[in-house]
């Protein structure tokens, strides 16, 4: 999971130095790990809808579905390192119902990408390369999702790009990422309704001790626990 409160310990339990890469050109944008926004377009959905940083409509048999970045216990990182950009965090996600959004609880979402060049401005894409992920229900009924790439259609119906991230996207000053994706079916196949896609905002770049994998935690935890219980033992030993 990645509630607060798990982050949280993370930074107390993991400590030490942490590596700085070098980006894949000097005019790269930078690697390391950076905090996640919804995007300031994305509320043209319609009157009413909260901004995102992810829309999957139509993945929950309903109507427009809406992951915010930033809403309740929402944190989204993107890690740049090794030549991949991975998506990966918790978004409160809302659907639209009766004309207008409810809160149909927290996803985490986990998305990786191979970038397959650098453009202007720092700029990086994914052409041809294929990127994989899931999104997971964090209570709930617990649904998962599988997710790929789709690549984007000019107006002269030719494949591009289908990830990127970029300076200057729909009027943001700043980085922003976008891509479309698609939601796999119970028979094994890959389709994108009307409108799947990321469309979120690069924040502050972040330590990575500070937003720890949940598998590291637990097991630090775990290890943690064992010890103190490991201590109690040999208290009860002296003293018996």
């Amino acid at each position: 999971m990645f509630k607060k409160s798990i982050l949280a310990a993370g930074t107390a339990v993991m400590t030490g130095a942490i590596a700085i890469l070098a980006p894949l050109s000097a005019e790269a944008f930078e690697m390391g790990r950076y905090r996640l926004h919804s995007h300031n377009d994305g509320v043209l959905i319609g009157e009413g809808s909260p901004a995102y940083g992810l829309r999957m409509d139509g993945m929950l048999d309903g109507g427009p579905l809406t992951f915010s970045f930033d809403r309740g216990d929402s944190e989204v990182y993107l890690e740049y390192k090794d030549n991949e950009v991975r998506i990966f965090g918790q978004a409160a996600a809302f659907e639209k119902k009766n004309g207008s959004y409810e809160g149909v609880g927290d996803w985490n979402i986990d998305m990786t990408y191979k970038i397959d060049r650098v453009g202007d401005n720092g700029s990086l894409w994914v052409d041809d390369s294929p990127a994989s992920g899931t999104i997971t229900e964090v209570d709930g009924l617990g649904r998962s999702f599988n997710l790929a790439e789709k690549r984007k259609v000019n107006d002269a119906g030719v494949e591009t790009y289908s990830f990127g991230i970029n300076t200057g996207h729909r009027d943001e000053s700043g980085y922003s990422g976008w891509g479309w994706v698609m939601k796999e079916l119970p028979n094994g196949d890959y389709v994108r309704d009307e409108t799947q896609d990321f469309l979120f905002k690069v924040g502050d770049k972040v330590p990575t001790a500070s937003t720890p994998e949940p598998g590291t935690l637990l097991g630090l935890l775990g290890v943690g626990a064992l010890g103190l219980g490991t201590a109690a033992k040999r208290r009860q030993e002296q003293n018996s």
